[in-house]
């Protein structure tokens, strides 16, 4: 644990600090931690499509796929300047985040059974006419909660270093993000 790393500038170099969080806990959790370790194996790595890219009346939706285990986590903040005005998922309304360097973040939580079911979804948005370059920052993490793909050999060995009087929640996860 000496090896621990804090993750301040990764916090604003990178959406949700650039870590697999599970949830949308930024605005919970004061201080995060990074421990180096070996890349994990991902049994079912997740996989992130753009379907399609198209111009609409005052911007451009964006339709995703995105594949990969029964838990997934999406993270999306507009570039300064550009809004998110709706998306096709079934929410009614759009629910900001915490503020990420000045612009709103948006969390999905994904999850399905046995059956894998990707996640297709467009999302809209609002860009001023002398806008250009990159629409938004957006992220995927996975987790892997039970299963062949929830523990390794090196994660095991790192969780048998706790004292016997702790209660340790872990797992897999991953974390990719793009510039779109």
């Amino acid at each position: 644990m000496t090896k621990a790393e804090l993750v301040t500038q990764d916090c604003e170099d990178h959406l949700y600090c650039g870590l697999p969080y599970l949830v949308p806990v930024l605005t919970m959790i004061w201080k995060t931690h990074w421990l180096p370790g070996p890349a994990p194996k991902l049994l079912v790595p997740a996989k992130m499509q753009v379907i399609s890219r198209e111009k609409i009346n005052e911007g451009e939706r964006i339709t995703m796929r995105i594949e990969g285990p029964a838990h997934i986590g999406v993270m999306i903040s507009p570039v300064s300047g550009v809004q998110l005005e709706k998306w096709s998922l079934k929410t009614h309304k759009l629910l900001a985040g915490p503020l990420w360097n000045g612009r709103d973040t948006y969390f999905i939580y994904y999850a399905y059974g046995l059956d894998p079911v990707p996640l297709v979804f467009s999302m809209d948005f609002k860009i001023p006419p002398n806008h250009s370059g990159p629409v938004m920052d957006f992220a995927v993490n996975s987790h892997y909660l039970f299963g062949p793909g929830k523990t390794s050999e090196d994660l095991n060995n790192l969780i048998n270093q706790f004292p016997s009087w702790t209660a340790v929640t872990f797992w897999t996860a991953s974390y990719e993000s793009w510039i779109l």
